[in-house]
């Protein structure tokens, strides 16, 4: 990627830069994705995924089958950030959770990692991905929240340092580039 400068926001989804080359078109939320996917698989893959502690823990209902996974799979959800003490029946108690961006739904967030690792059927590399890529969606900024420009040069230097920038874990494209000549055309 080239260098870019930051012209502003497109209805608080997209962020419009100008390159040397021509302007671009990067979706707010598929760059973040890209972003939060690499640097939570990367502390996956390091020892774990940060974590911070709740000031109040939060108890979570699972089904028999949830409370199962989680039991089969503390090692794994404890490597992605959460902290887990098994609390009554079928109950659990977060204490930790992984280090995310703004305000998410916590027991939301759980409940589709461990749906994720109980739809793996077993503790493959994919089923861990694909846990990964639900907190990387779920952390990511989202369409309609509005950015400043230091966000938005925040996003795009982050961009610039993943593996691959053009698309989101989903395979979405995260840059659409115009060429000056494509823009006079139009």
């Amino acid at each position: 990627m080239p260098p870019l400068v930051v012209i502003g926001q497109c209805y608080f989804t997209y962020i419009l830069a100008q390159g040397p080359d021509g302007l671009y078109i990067i979706d707010q939320h598929a760059a973040h994705e890209r972003i939060m996917y690499e640097k939570f698989k990367r502390s996956y893959e390091e020892g774990g995924v940060q974590s911070q502690k709740l000031l109040t823990p939060l108890v979570v209902e699972l089904s028999n089958e949830e409370f199962i996974i989680v039991k089969e799979n503390l090692d794994i959800i404890t490597k992605l950030g959460f902290e887990v003490d098994f609390f009554g029946n079928n109950s659990v108690v977060l204490r930790s959770v992984p280090m995310i961006f703004g305000v998410p739904q916590l027991k939301k967030l759980f409940l589709e990692v461990v749906a994720e690792l109980q739809n793996g059927g077993s503790t493959t590399k994919n089923t861990i991905d694909n846990a990964i890529y639900t907190m990387a969606c779920r952390s990511a900024v989202k369409a309609n929240d509005r950015l400043d420009k230091k966000e938005m040069d925040g996003i795009i230097k982050q961009l610039r340092e993943t593996v691959n920038p053009y698309t989101c874990p989903h395979g979405r494209p995260t840059i659409i580039k115009l060429t000056q000549t494509e823009l006079e055309k139009k």
